[in-house]
C-alpha cells in the first residue's frame, strides 16, 4: 500500500517479509529493478489489509525516511541502506487510539528536521533532527488520521495542514504550535486524500463531507465557511490534482470539478475506475491509474472526458494497487501486490 520514492538512480519502498513480522525497506536500480540493498527490523503486528507500511518514503540528501505502519520511524543511508537512526514511537509514544490500518502518513521534510504523525496525546506530531533523530519540538493532540500533510503559505502563512482523527487543522512547522481547527460537519472520516492547496486556499474531499473549497484570513487562520462544496465528489482514498481551473479526482468513475465553483464539469465511468485511482496532471494531460495499473490517458483541455489512450500494466493476477505511483521524466514506477514495474511513456 505504501507509495514509491524515487531518487536519481535509485527506487525505495516499505515492504515486509514473508513471515509477516518485520518491515523490510527496499532499495532499487531506477534503471533495471535491481534489488541493491534492504534493510529489515522487527515490526510484528496484525492490521486490516496487511501490515506493510502506508507511507511513502521521504528521500531528502543523502538520506531515506521510513514511517512504518507500526510507528517505527527509520533513517538510512540512501546509498548503502546503513541505519542511521531509529524511533519506535508505538513505545515512546503510543498512539491515543490504536488504528486498524496503523501509522499511514508520509514523512515531510522541513529544513534540518523531518515532521511526523505518532499521534499521542502529548505528540500528535513531532519534528525530529534529520542527522540523529532527536526531538525537535512536540505538538499534543489526538490519534492520527490516516492521510498525510502538507507544507503550504495559506493566509500569508506558512503552516502544516492536515488531519487527525477528529478535525483539520494547520500547524506552525518552526514551533508545533496549532494554529486553527475545523471539524467536520458530519464526523467519522476516514481522512486519507491529501489536501491540495490552490491560489492560497485550500480543496479537501473525504467520503462523509464531500469536497470543499475554503479561504483564510490575513493570520492565516481557516475561514470555518466554505466558499464552494460539491457534495457528490466524496472520496474516501483518492487524492484531487489540480490543472489550469479544473480539479480531477476518481470516486468509482472520473470526476471534473471547475477548481474555482467546484461545480461538476463532466464525469466519465470505466470498468477499471473504481474506489481508488490515483492521478497526475499536466496542463494538457491527465493521467489516471486504474485498477491493476491500468492506464488512462486524457485531454485535460477538452470540454468533456476526451480519452486518448489506455494500457493494461500489470497482469490479472495483480490487480489489487493502492500504491501511488512515481512519474520521474518519461518514466512511470508502478507497484502491485506481487511486482513493481517501470513504465516509459512518450
Amino acid at each position: 500500500m505504501g507509495g514509491i520514492a524515487v531518487h536519481g538512480k535509485q527506487i525505495v519502498l516499505g515492504d515486509r517479509d514473508l513471515a509477516d513480522l518485520s518491515d523490510v525497506i527496499r532499495c532499487y536500480a531506477a534503471d533495471t529493478g535491481q534489488v541493491l540493498w534492504e534493510y529489515a527490523y522487527p515490526a510484528p503486528g496484525e492490521l486490516d489489509y496487511g501490515q506493510t507500511p502506508r507511507s511513502t518514503p521521504l528521500i531528502v540528501g543523502d538520506a531515506v525516511i521510513m514511517q512504518g505502519a507500526m510507528g517505527h520511524v527509520t533513517a538510512l543511508e540512501l546509498a548503502t541502506g546503513r541505519l542511521r537512526w531509529q524511533r519506535d514511537f508505538a513505545v515512546e509514544a503510543p498512539p491515543v487510539k490504536r488504528s486498524e490500518w496503523g501509522a499511514c502518513s508520509s514523512p515531510i521534510p522541513f529544513g534540518d528536521w523531518v515532521i511526523v504523525n505518532p499521534g499521542a496525546k502529548d505528540m500528535s506530531l513531532a519534528a525530529l533532527s534529520l542527522k540523529d533523530g532527536a526531538i525537535a519540538w512536540k505538538s499534543p493532540g489526538t490519534a492520527a488520521g490516516h492521510g498525510s500533510f502538507i507544507l503550504a503559505k495559506l493566509g500569508g502563512v506558512q503552516q502544516l495542514v492536515g488531519f487527525d482523527s477528529e478535525s483539520l487543522g494547520g500547524w506552525d512547522p518552526r514551533t508545533g504550535r496549532r494554529l486553527w481547527t475545523l471539524k467536520p460537519t458530519i464526523p467519522g472520516d476516514f481522512n486519507v486524500p491529501t489536501p491540495l492547496p490552490i491560489d492560497g486556499q485550500l480543496l479537501i474531499a473525504t467520503e462523509n463531507n464531500g469536497t470543499r473549497r475554503y479561504s483564510f484570513d490575513n493570520a492565516g487562520r481557516i475561514k470555518a465557511q466554505p466558499v464552494a462544496e460539491n457534495q457528490y465528489l466524496a472520496p474516501d482514498m483518492s487524492s484531487l490534482v489540480h490543472s489550469k481551473g479544473r480539479v480531477y479526482c476518481v470516486w468509482h468513475e472520473l470526476f471534473c470539478l471547475d477548481a474555482g465553483t467546484l461545480k461538476q464539469q463532466w464525469s466519465t465511468k470505466h470498468d477499471k475506475l473504481q474506489d481508488y485511482g490515483a492521478c497526475f496532471a499536466t496542463d494538457n494531460r491527465l493521467l489516471v491509474v486504474g485498477r491493476g495499473g491500468h492506464l488512462l490517458l486524457l485531454d485535460t483541455t477538452a470540454s468533456q472526458a476526451k480519452l486518448l489512450g489506455e494500457l493494461d500494466v500489470l497482469p490479472d493476477d495483480d490487480a489489487e494497487n493502492y500504491s501511488h505511483p512515481a512519474l520521474v521524466g518519461n518514466r512511470l514506477y508502478l507497484r502491485g501486490g506481487k511486482r513493481l514495474v517501470c513504465v516509459a511513456l512518450q
